[in-house]
């Protein structure tokens, strides 16, 4: 029995983390590391934030969860006095980018990492 990228992410992958390639892809797609970079990303914004950054569509009347991935439709929390910098924020979007072509590489994300990490300790 041969198992398409379609249905295997759909029985391993949680929806609101799942990659924008893995909602309707061929059995013969291209599926890499930064595939894995997008669900990163998606995890980074949860420990932030206690949620997926999509699972406000599933809120949203006539809201789709799937279109909301494919679009990266990311929603960020609102006020005055931000608890995260904008340096972190572009950081996830970075990684939440829904072409896996311009998504960054493992390589990239731990320099990036690593820059953050020498801005903001003390």
């Amino acid at each position: 029995m041969v198992v398409n990228n379609t249905e295997w992410a759909s029985e391993h992958c949680s929806a609101p983390y799942r990659a924008p390639e893995l909602w309707d892809c061929p059995s013969q797609a291209d599926i890499d590391e930064r595939t894995d970079i997008w669900s990163v990303g998606c995890t980074l914004y949860a420990i932030m934030y206690g949620v997926s950054p999509f699972e406000y569509a599933l809120g949203e009347s006539g809201g789709s969860l799937q279109l909301a991935i494919m679009n990266a439709q990311i929603k960020w929390p609102v006020g005055l006095n931000p608890p995260y910098p904008d340096a972190l924020h572009q950081f996830v979007t970075w990684m939440l980018q829904p072409q896996p072509t311009i998504r960054p590489w493992i390589d990239d994300v731990i320099i990036h990492v690593d820059k953050l990490v020498s801005k903001f300790s003390s």
